[in-house]
């Protein structure tokens, strides 16, 4: 009747799914979501969400776009899902921001949905082979396409902070930018920048800037200009920065 999703590495603690099946049954709801404890090597750091039922399609647009960065958004895992209603499979062309998609798919339908506080699930972030471990330059092309699921929706109601879905996209285009910077040859890198500053990345950027630093902001506005010179020369220095700072 229900299904858990539990990476291969990860692990969930004693009385999950019946503590999980309970809460679902008990709040009428068609998702529950719990959470989590990240594992590291030296310890555990739990990572509580707030205990709350949230009921109706704009309540769960707003929901999901306060916490479109965190793991009740972006994960399959610490959650329970009603076997169903899973009427879409993992696109096996998307190998990033594919359980965001998943749960696009899913809460098109949810009524209502329960989080317990309870961090069940244990997400292992000791595996260096991860994909966030290992971000690669595709990858924005993939959170672009995931990103316009989620915004042409939550755009049908017209009180949802857009603010989390816009910073992700410019987070992604930051980390492939830095990435072409550094390893594309000039005429490869700026015709990258200028493909890729599309008029959604311009948007995602006016509507999160504000969450960077100086640096960051000042590399945005050199891509708006078009200087991907000096842009590719302020991305090594602020690379090489960060890892001196390791």
């Amino acid at each position: 009747d229900y299904i858990v999703v539990v990476d291969s590495d990860d692990q969930l603690k004693p009385g999950t799914i019946r503590t999980m099946v309970q809460a679902l049954v008990a709040e009428d709801a068609d998702l529950c979501i719990c959470g989590y404890e990240i594992v590291m090597k030296e310890r555990g750091i739990p990572m509580a969400i707030g205990a709350e039922t949230v009921a109706g399609a704009e309540n769960i647009a707003k929901y999901f776009a306060a916490h479109y960065l965190e793991a009740i958004a972006s994960s399959v895992w610490g959650k329970l899902y009603k076997r169903a209603m899973l009427t879409a499979q993992f696109e096996t062309t998307v190998t990033m921001g594919e359980d965001l998609l998943f749960n696009f798919h899913y809460i098109q339908n949810v009524k209502k949905v329960c989080a317990i506080s309870d961090t069940f699930y244990l997400y292992n972030q000791q595996n260096v082979n991860s994909l966030a471990n290992n971000y690669k330059i595709s990858y924005y092309d993939q959170d672009l396409y995931v990103a316009r699921h989620w915004i042409s929706w939550i755009k049908k109601y017209s009180d949802v902070d857009l603010t989390n879905l816009y910073y992700r996209i410019s987070s992604a285009f930051f980390y492939s930018m830095q990435i072409a910077c550094a390893k594309m040859d000039k005429s490869q890198r700026n015709a990258w920048l200028k493909a890729k500053s599309s008029q959604e990345l311009l948007s995602a950027v006016a509507g999160s800037q504000h969450r960077y630093n100086a640096v960051q902001q000042m590399m945005f506005r050199l891509l708006l200009a078009g200087n991907y010179s000096l842009l590719s020369v302020v991305c090594k220095g602020y690379a090489a920065l960060k890892q001196l700072r390791g």
